[in-house]
């Protein structure tokens, strides 16, 4: 059985036109129309249509009966659903993580140290514990984290640190959930906790999987002085805790279809029988996704823009001395806290920043409010107003509901609040095939389209798109000067 890496290795001993045949493969399989060959992409789809002919045109068998392709199912995303609860403790003070499985649980709590059983290093947080039927409660990352002399790797992360290993130990152990804390070494102590975010194309857990903040972990168990033992001696003291837990993790998981594509090349001569098997893969990072402008941050809090973009904006406050900047979708804070920094370097200024979502522990700012509730709700329209009313600069940014009629009406709502010389900026143009997401559907940049037929005092201004990399291309909506 063998993949398209084994026709690259057949096909090596093809001739001098073997490096042209494949510098022209691999110019098509990472070409635009492969769309970087994303799970749940188009081009996937077209990249696994290619190898597939060329299975077929070498007359190989296929592997999977009369076929080539080995459907099967990849989870590409994860979000909360309805139903969330964790006895005792208050909803914003934990969260489900990306891999759990959706489910209810009940138990005595276990404290298992950091999760690990490591006998090449004689360390076993599990020792003389019995987890059948128990609730796991573990730290995250390994002790001696911060010792270069540690026999868990030195400075650097270990194996036995990775999350997804310590579940599988509690659950092969019978534990019916997990919960995660960091400790106060790790913490700083910040009590954060980490965003609900898919880890990866891996399976759920199996399990229930979540993390509560260190505050409320540190009133089951004394972590500090855990860590701080542990990382004395490297002696586990894990221990059966005197409480007992309840709740329920509700998560939606989406998942998309693709498919393993293999042949058959059948043995010869003596070792016919023995079977060598060859893989590669074809899938790749589509358009980036959570692997690259997901993981940007402004002073640690997540921020979804491109820094070429953040730039652009700096330069953009710095020259038009804004009073105040409205913002729609706040999502993480993350850009509601860049702006109030530029205006804490340029001098006055403040942010209003509108959601839908209540989202806790936005960060917190003298020059940020926050709204919560539709931008285009009449409510929030009014307030909004008067907070911009006598106001002599003001620039607006539009990043919340993607779609074309939610933006129309934001553009037709804020366009009269921007001043002359101001800017009106429509983030994620790029969507609906410009060049991204092309199955999104009307967007951003069919909003503008239809915004501009009828608003003659806006218009696109190129000059902001100078890196030649935007999430806004003709986003930039500049309001002309009478």
């Amino acid at each position: 059985m063998i993949t398209f890496l084994l026709l690259c290795a057949l096909a090596a001993v093809g001739g001098p036109g073997v490096a042209t045949q494949f510098e022209r493969d691999v110019r098509l399989l990472a070409s635009d129309r492969m769309e970087g060959r994303g799970l749940g992409t188009h081009g996937i789809d077209l990249a696994a249509d290619w190898i597939e002919s060329q299975l077929r045109a070498r007359k190989l068998q296929p592997a999977f009966g009369q076929s080539y392709r080995q459907p099967f199912q990849v989870k590409t995303g994860v979000a909360l659903a309805a139903g969330n609860r964790l006895s005792g403790v208050a909803d914003d003070d934990w969260t489900p993580l990306g891999m759990s499985s959706a489910g209810a649980f009940s138990g005595e709590v276990a404290f298992v140290g950091y999760g690990i059983s490591a006998p090449a290093l004689s360390y076993d947080d599990y020792a003389g514990i019995d987890l059948k039927g128990k609730v796991a409660l573990m730290l995250r990352y390994e002790p001696q984290e911060r010792d270069e002399n540690s026999p868990f790797d030195g400075k650097r992360p270990s194996r036995w640190s990775a999350v997804r290993y310590k579940i599988l130990q509690a659950r092969e152990r019978g534990a019916v959930a997990v919960i995660f804390v960091t400790g106060p070494l790790q913490d700083e102590p910040k009590d954060r906790l980490p965003v609900l975010k898919n880890d990866g194309p891996e399976s759920p857990a199996g399990l229930p999987v979540l993390q509560v903040r260190t505050s409320v972990a540190q009133k089951w168990v004394d972590l500090a002085q855990f860590q701080k033992d542990v990382d004395s001696d490297l002696k586990p003291r894990s221990r059966v805790l005197a409480i007992a837990i309840d709740g329920c993790v509700a998560v939606q998981n989406t998942y998309v279809t693709t498919a393993n594509l293999a042949a058959i090349l059948p043995g010869r001569g003596k070792l016919a029988q023995d079977v060598v098997v060859l893989g590669a893969h074809y899938d790749h990072l589509g358009y980036g996704g959570a692997g690259t402008w997901m993981k940007t941050s402004w002073l640690g809090v997540p921020l979804a823009k491109c820094p070429l973009d953040l730039w652009v904006y700096q330069e953009l406050l710095r020259a038009i001395r804004p009073q105040l900047v409205i913002e729609t979708g706040t999502a993480f804070g993350g850009s509601a806290l860049f702006l109030a920094n530029m205006f804490d370097l340029i001098g006055g200024g403040e942010v209003i920043s509108i959601d839908l979502r209540s989202t806790p522990h936005l960060p917190k700012h003298p020059r940020i409010t926050y709204f919560s509730g539709s931008s285009t709700s009449p409510e929030i329209v009014q307030q909004i107003r008067e907070r911009a009313a006598g106001k002599s600069a003001i620039m607006v940014i539009l990043d919340s509901d993607h779609r074309r009629d939610h933006v129309l009406a934001e553009l037709r709502i804020y366009g009269p609040l921007v001043t002359p010389g101001s800017y009106m900026i429509v983030e994620d143009t790029n969507v609906n095939g410009r060049p991204v997401l092309p199955g999104f559907g009307p967007g951003p940049a069919e909003a503008i389209d239809e915004f501009l037929r009828d608003n003659s005092d806006f218009a696109i201004d190129g000059s902001c798109e100078k890196f030649l990399m935007t999430f806004s291309p003709g986003g930039f909506l500049k309001k002309q000067t009478n």
